[in-house]
């Protein structure tokens, strides 16, 4: 495991809204990464193939290195065959109309409260998930509704425009609502107030 810090970060010339899969920075940080794992621990990662998981780590991000086996290289080459057409991309955060927030709710009651006094139009914009022990409300278009966020942040215990933690929620998160069925969940909460 290799985490590295926003200076890390900023020494490899490494912007993090900017990450994407043919980004020349980030290979050479890969393979700068590569090279002390396999310096530092004797694990050889060029015998065989890795897998490489990113993981938000407050504003910097936490690299696993493994090894895959032959059954797991053999499903993740199918896998790849099924999905080719398929990039993941993450939209730069330069953009206003496409940044992205996530809200982090310390308890149920908390995320209740903020969801009651939002529009439909914004919840239309959102999803809502159980992360770990907390609650989060992921909002694409943040900057659309600007004039929100700090209604939201009345009831949030924190906030990130950081798109890796966006896109974390999405993966590792337990969805409860989003969209419409988010939009419908407000409205039962403002009938029991």
């Amino acid at each position: 495991m290799v985490t590295l810090s926003p200076t890390d970060l900023s020494d490899y010339n490494i912007d993090i809204n900017a990450l994407g899969p043919n980004c020349k920075e980030l290979h050479s940080l890969l393979f700068n990464i590569m090279e002390m794992i396999r310096d530092e621990t004797g694990f050889n990662p060029y015998n065989g193939q890795v897998v490489v998981e990113a993981t938000p780590f407050k504003d910097g991000i936490t690299l696993i290195v493994s090894k895959m086996g032959a059954a797991q290289t053999r499903l993740a080459i199918e896998e790849f065959k099924r999905n080719v057409k398929v990039t993941a991309r993450l939209k730069s955060p330069d953009k206003a109309a496409a940044r992205n927030a996530v809200f982090y709710f310390p308890d149920f009651d908390s995320a209740c409260m903020s969801l009651a006094r939002l529009t439909d139009e914004i919840l239309f914009d959102g999803a809502f998930y159980r992360l770990d022990k907390a609650f989060c409300l992921a909002m694409k278009n943040a900057e659309k509704h600007a004039k929100y966020i700090d209604l939201i942040k009345e009831f949030a215990e924190s906030v990130s425009y950081n798109p890796l933690k966006y896109v974390f929620a999405a993966e590792h998160g337990s969805l409860i609502a989003e969209g419409e069925e988010l939009v419908e969940m407000a409205r039962h909460i403002r009938s029991l107030t």
